[in-house]
């Protein structure tokens, strides 16, 4: 090849600042956050524990790329927000992927050696993760949340949550959801603070609590095996208040605030209190809240349930909400109940008739 010297290219100053053009910059990155992670996998050691539970049963003679760096790059591409596999066509070339893969500098001559795995190397990968698989893939999900209390703590929250995953083609169990307006996946994510510890792939067609009472269940058990005397409890929507999950919860002491969607009864039983809210809105012209506890009880449920309604009254009118609780803090006698729920990020102290 004729070697040739490359003239700048000269572009027009801004005020008294020359603006020079060069291409001798090397090969370059946009995603050089990947280091960052890159450390941050080093210290939990998250990609060699999720390796060390997926089957490899490749034979190591004819393996071109290691599995542990095949999740460095499927999992840093969702990270680095690349989600379609095919993006690994390009991304497979990247020196940042490159870096966080384990690529030694001895191999990044990056003309001449060989760039990470295809995205068809990556969709086997993943075809070859069976249901057993993802049930020890959570298990290291919860592990990393575990190992990263140095004491047990005395009381843990899990978010308990549903939301739509848009499908884009003939996806298997792909089904249309009113609710999203769409063709999606329902998956189930259970969070305790920002810890993720389940991310569960359901089909659209199933309600927001489908299978998670089973997913409580192990839950439950995996973290009392290490924190036996930790106080649980479950927080979500409406769509989790079901019978069979309120009831499991009763008889294995795991405590629950679940939204519950109001309806005619449970308004009557609030009404007082939200025409109260409603006279004093008009007298100081501010949102105006009231709260109110009593026993309900819903067709098909085996017992009388706490609830809490919430009578609150603003420009727009009123807005009822309700609670479904088993959750009691006893102080003092036993004819005063004591409940701390969060709504909407405001602690609220209610006080209602003992049980005992």
């Amino acid at each position: 090849m004729t070697d040739h010297t490359r003239n700048k290219t000269t572009l027009k100053r801004l005020r008294n600042q020359a603006v020079e053009a060069q291409f001798d910059g090397g090969t370059l990155t946009s995603d050089g956050g990947l280091l960052l992670l890159r450390e941050s996998d080093q210290r939990l050691k998250l990609i060699e524990r999720i390796d060390r539970v997926i089957p490899d049963p490749r034979d190591p003679r004819y393996t071109v790329h290691r599995q542990a760096e095949m999740l460095t790059s499927r999992i840093f591409g969702i990270a680095a927000g690349y989600e379609d596999g095919n993006d690994h066509l390009q991304l497979r070339h990247d020196p940042a992927f490159q870096v966080a893969a384990g690529r030694t500098p001895a191999e990044m001559n990056y003309e001449d050696s060989d760039p990470l795995a295809s995205p068809s190397t990556l969709s086997r990968l993943e075809n070859r993760v069976d249901a057993k698989t993802v049930f020890r893939l959570h298990e290291v999900l919860v592990d990393t949340f575990l190992n990263s209390f140095e004491v047990p703590p005395d009381e843990i929250i899990l978010d308990f949550d549903a939301t739509d995953d848009p499908t884009h083609g003939n996806q298997e169990k792909n089904y249309f959801n009113g609710f999203y307006d769409g063709y999606c996946f329902l998956p189930l994510y259970v969070f305790c603070g920002g810890q993720l510890l389940v991310s569960y792939l359901r089909p659209s067609s199933v309600g927001a609590a489908h299978h998670a009472r089973p997913v409580t269940k192990l839950l439950v058990q995996k973290i009392r095996s290490r924190w036996p005397n930790v106080k649980i409890i479950l927080r979500g929507d409406s769509g989790f208040a079901i019978e069979r999950l309120m009831r499991w919860c009763d008889k294995n002491n795991v405590f629950y605030v679940f939204g519950f969607a109001k309806n005619d009864v449970l308004q009557r039983q609030i009404a007082c209190e939200m025409t109260l809210a409603r006279i004093q809105q008009s007298r100081v012209n501010l949102k105006q809240r009231r709260f109110k506890w009593f026993r309900y009880r819903a067709q098909g449920w085996d017992r009388n349930r706490w609830m809490v309604g919430k009578a609150e009254y603003s420009e727009q009118g009123p807005n009822p909400r309700f609670i479904v609780t088993n959750l009691f803090e006893f102080e003092g006698s036993a004819d005063v109940t004591y409940y701390r729920p969060r709504i909407k990020g405001k602690q609220v102290r209610c006080v209602v008739p003992g049980t005992a």
